[in-house]
């Protein structure tokens, strides 16, 4: 009988260290689980501001002192216009859906079809969640409209006034 007591005491001390153990380690793996989260959103932003800096380094304005509608062409491995409120700037989300859509032709493109072209050219780690809301309000200026699920520019062609997309 003295045996099984001690055995016991023996199992319940160990179990004792192993409860004291864990919660030593749960504490750790929360601080190590907030470190990476806090991480995370700094990967996030230094990639989107590589992203930035990657275009902005192919950024050319070729400003049209004799045409002040002239939007300007920009980047000629990139290919995208200027915002006449800012040039030399990077392009907007807008800015780049735009150019896609420009030269997708009559037959337009799907959000997925703007999206891997805007991932290729300028920003490859675009979201989905970040295209939605540009295209929405090109749709609400009418200078771009949704036919089935492919996106087209409006009648002509016209892309004037997006300087705040």
């Amino acid at each position: 009988m003295a045996r099984k007591s001690t055995d016991l005491k023996r199992i319940e001390a160990r179990r004792d260290e192993i409860a004291d153990r864990m919660s030593i380690l749960e504490t750790e793996l929360e601080k190590l689980r907030y470190e990476d989260s806090e991480l995370e959103s700094a990967q996030k932003v230094l990639e989107r501001l590589a992203a930035i800096e990657m275009a902005a380094a192919h950024v050319t304005v070729t400003p049209d002192a004799d045409n002040p509608d002239n939007l300007g062409v920009m980047g000629e491995s990139c290919g995208f216009y200027s915002r006449p409120d800012a040039p030399g700037t990077p392009p907007t989300i807008g800015d780049m859906a735009l150019q896609v859509l420009m030269q997708s032709g009559p037959q337009g493109a799907s959000s997925n079809d703007i999206l891997e072209e805007i991932r290729k050219r300028w920003l490859p780690t675009l979201m989905r969640t970040s295209l939605s809301p540009p295209l929405s309000r090109l749709k609400a200026k009418s200078i771009i409209h949704l036919v089935g699920d492919r996106w087209k520019m409006g009648a002509g062609n016209e892309v004037d006034e997006y300087a705040d997309i």
